[in-house]
């Protein structure tokens, strides 16, 4: 997938952000994502027959064991990680006589939400070396080779593959782990002067709160405690969009560079 490439001599790279003089159809402030907005991107986004009602929980981990999916749990506005499921006893049932006949599989497991999420332009980094021209020379278009790569950074031990789904479905936003791209750019390079690449990369974040709950054959549903926040994860999206993906830019003059 080619980036959005934009071909402009940058200026004032005294914060090493000069997104203020890029000129582009971009929304380059950061968007929040309101709580209905999430809900329905799940909807939407999410696989139809990942989306159930808690009530249904208990019977679909039955017929999906062992299963790494993530269900999202309409009615609760939350995601479960099937791989977080773990089997207990039903402790309720097996005390209350009444109950002891419809006893079934006891599951806890881990539910999700996504909070103040956000999706927008990172700022501007270095993406090459810097490429010299000399004097005698003359102004010209110089071919630059570039690469960059963007990793995901997650705080509080969060695991990746439970949380993605999550942060991804929420965001509307196909993200990955590890992003790389790269390629040749034509610069045009003043005589006595420097150009290098600078790019800039499409992220989404938010806050990952989570709560253990408890799904009962007989005892119906509870959690066992308070939502806590788990951490917090910043990602790259994954390219499959390119208008949400990558700006490049062709940056001239020693003041405007990194070397």
């Amino acid at each position: 997938m080619l980036p959005n490439l934009l071909l402009f001599a940058l200026t004032g790279f005294a914060s090493a952000s000069p997104t203020g003089l890029l000129t582009t159809s971009h929304d380059l402030q950061a968007r929040e994502i309101h709580a209905d907005e999430l809900h329905a991107r799940a909807l939407v986004n999410h696989p139809k027959d990942l989306i159930i009602d808690s009530g249904d929980l208990n019977d679909y981990i039955k017929k999906h064991p062992n299963s790494d999916s993530v269900v999202y749990l309409k009615d609760k506005q939350s995601f479960v990680p099937l791989s977080s499921v773990s089997v207990v006893e039903d402790k309720e049932a097996k005390d209350d006589k009444s109950k002891r006949q419809y006893t079934g599989p006891c599951y806890v497991y881990d539910q999700w939400q996504a909070r103040d999420s956000q999706s927008y332009w990172g700022p501007w980094e270095t993406a090459s070396g810097c490429l010299y021209t000399g004097l005698s020379e003359g102004s010209g278009t110089r071919t630059i080779s570039w690469s960059k790569s963007v990793s995901v950074e997650v705080s509080g031990g969060l695991d990746w593959n439970p949380i993605k789904d999550v942060l991804g479905v929420s965001l509307g936003l196909a993200v990955t782990n590890t992003w790389t791209d790269g390629g040749k750019i034509d610069c045009n390079i003043p005589a006595g002067s420097v150009g290098q690449i600078w790019a800039q990369k499409y992220l989404g974040e938010a806050h990952m709160w989570k709560r253990m709950c408890q799904s009962c054959g007989a005892s119906g549903q509870k959690c066992l405690g308070d939502w806590e926040e788990a951490g917090f994860v910043k990602a790259p999206t994954d390219g499959s969009d390119p208008d949400k993906n990558l700006n490049t830019g062709c940056s001239t003059g020693n003041e405007n560079v990194k070397c």
